[in-house]
């Protein structure tokens, strides 16, 4: 195992590949054609017939005809409107150079390429045309196609992490959202004298009593999780601090397993106030009080929300969420509790 330097952030689970994808701040804007004035003695552009679809006619079958659904109809509708466009704007015969050949030669393709897209691979045509689609005309697509996480649109996250709580739907944060507001006043972290490392994490709300075990990360990046033989136990992460130190201590866990639920399965009842209580080898107990919960995609792990730099004593608490994916063998989020310390005992 490659494991970091002490304090370094890993890159968290994101999926069989482990490479998190970047989602923009905002849409970017459509690419506008600039015009090009004709000059004197030069011929007007001429209006452009609209692309129609064609049937495909296949040796020895009769041609038939083509429907398209409400989604590859608005995807022609744009193509062909592009196309007008770019047509439009540009002289037929005006002189052009190499780049303006090759863009040209684009714009002409653009409308097969969707075309064809529309019959044999909608869905990856749409993922590249919703890059420059304002948030408008994204919404109208329709609905994702499986395995497929959908997009929050910009505005729409709340500033803040949510309360928690069986009770209401988990939601995640503005990606530049700090983490929640503490529930309780902080204490100050507790001063350790040697070597010490946390046993157990104990939630009566939910039932957990668990032990802990050290875990790293892969070679890849990812996280380390305690094996799927070992669904019962949790795994703090080693290269943080330690439960009850300064900055935020992280415990990871399985959701479920092939063989039913794991240590982690009712994290996400935990809500605001709850406490969490952390046995430590040294004979310490650090007591945690839930500040919030939030459920975000794989895609747009929030990491320094997460492994940000604290003053206080602080605890997270991650495992898995949302839809299980059979054909990756993951799930699409991440449940993730945070939560502050606020009081000390001894055993």
């Amino acid at each position: 195992m490659n494991e970091l330097e002490p304090g370094q952030q890993p890159s968290h689970m994101q999926g069989p590949q482990g490479q998190p994808m970047q989602v923009p701040q905002v849409y970017p804007q459509a690419v506008q054609p600039q015009l090009i004035q004709p000059q004197a003695g030069q011929p007007q552009p001429q209006a452009v017939q609209p692309m129609q679809p064609q049937p495909v006619q296949q040796p020895g079958v009769a041609p038939t005809s083509v429907e398209l659904t409400p989604a590859q109809q608005h995807v022609m509708q744009m193509a062909q409107q592009y196309q007008m466009q770019v047509q439009q704007a540009v002289p037929q015969q005006a002189p052009v150079g190499p780049e303006e050949q090759r863009r040209q030669r684009w714009n002409k393709a653009l409308p097969a390429i969707l075309v064809v897209g529309s019959f044999g691979g909608i869905a990856l045509i749409m993922a590249g045309l919703l890059a420059v689609l304002s948030p408008q005309e994204a919404a109208i697509q329709g609905p994702p196609g499986p395995g497929i996480t959908p997009m929050a649109q910009p505005g729409a996250l709340p500033p803040t992490v949510g309360p928690g709580g069986a009770d209401v739907p988990l939601t995640a944060a503005a990606p530049s959202a700090p983490p929640p507001i503490p529930a309780v006043v902080p204490v100050d972290p507790i001063v350790s004298t040697g070597a010490v490392a946390p046993a157990r994490i104990v939630i009566p709300q939910v039932g957990l009593n668990a032990p802990l075990r050290s875990v790293g990360v892969l070679r890849n990046g990812e996280v380390q999780v305690p094996p799927l033989s070992m669904p019962r136990v949790a795994g703090w992460y080693k290269l943080g601090p330690v439960p009850g130190q300064p900055g935020p201590a992280v415990i990871l866990g399985h959701v479920t397993t092939k063989r039913g639920p794991a240590v982690f399965h009712r994290l996400r009842e935990v809500k605001r106030g709850n406490k969490i209580q952390v046995v430590r080898t040294d004979g310490t107990v650090a007591e945690f009080t839930v500040d919030g919960v939030e459920q975000v995609s794989k895609n747009t792990f929030p990491t320094n929300r997460v492994y940000g730099r604290l003053d206080t004593a602080g605890l997270r608490l991650i495992t898995c969420g949302g839809v299980y994916n059979r054909r990756t063998g993951h799930y699409t989020d991440n449940i993730i509790v945070y939560a502050t310390l606020s009081a000390t005992k001894t055993t």
